[in-house]
């Protein structure tokens, strides 16, 4: 598995276990890389839900090309089991940071959207200045169709612009743990973090201990110098 800086789609459930790779809707920050040609270029997104609204916090997190953020989406894939119909951004301009964002319908995410994906809600940049920059965030409302299920699922995709790939601006697409992010071949992946396992910590400890044990001994076996 592809090793990513720690970021990463969790899960989306209320009362219930998360599911895999979706968004959690407790406030819990949640982020997600497209990974081309080695390097990544992140996104994290932080939801809740209270009286029929979902709020959602999106940062351009960067990392090693510098891009634009205009857009981003939910999604859900497969079987609805959500019970959501459909998330709307309300009020239809909103501002926040000096950034105007308004409803992303049309703005290219929701096409082709990820693989059995299918959209729910998007929000876009009101102009090309409001596009969010490195480490910029953007905190929207959207109204609630329906209602989330225990086992609810959504999962976040989002878009990227003047994305340099070998000195050309570019844009991507990037849809978790979807296999159509674009441009072809980059993968959106969840974070990986490299845990020890037991075996490998007892193994690195014995072999410090030898590693002290032998400097030991060769300390005791070295022959004293006699000095005239």
């Amino acid at each position: 598995m592809r090793l990513t800086r720690a970021f990463g789609v969790l899960a989306l459930a209320v009362g219930a276990a998360p599911a895999a790779n979706a968004v959690p809707i407790d406030g819990s920050i949640s982020t997600i890389c497209l990974v081309f040609g080695g390097l990544n270029s992140c996104a994290s997104v932080q939801v809740t839900v209270a009286a029929g609204v979902l709020t959602a916090t999106v940062t351009n997190l960067d990392s090693d090309r510098d891009y634009l953020l205009p857009s981003f989406a939910f999604f859900y894939t497969g079987t609805n089991t959500t019970g959501v119909s459909a998330l709307t951004l309300d009020p239809l301009f909103q501002t926040d940071g000096g950034n105007t964002w308004i409803n992303g319908i049309g703005f290219g995410l929701e096409s082709p959207g990820p693989t059995d994906g299918t959209f729910l809600a998007g929000a876009s940049a009101g102009g090309p200045d409001d596009r969010l920059g490195t480490g910029e965030s953007i905190t929207l409302d959207f109204a609630i169709t329906g209602a989330f299920a225990p086992d609810a699922a959504i999962f976040f995709a989002f878009r990227g612009q003047e994305w340099q790939i070998a000195g050309v601006s570019d844009s991507f697409k990037c849809y978790e743990s979807a296999p159509n992010s674009e441009p072809s071949g980059a993968l959106c992946e969840p974070p990986v973090e490299i845990v020890p396992e037991p075996a490998t910590m007892a193994l690195l400890a014995t072999g410090l201990v030898g590693l002290g044990g032998a400097g030991v001994i060769r300390r005791r076996r070295q022959p004293k110098s006699s000095l005239g």
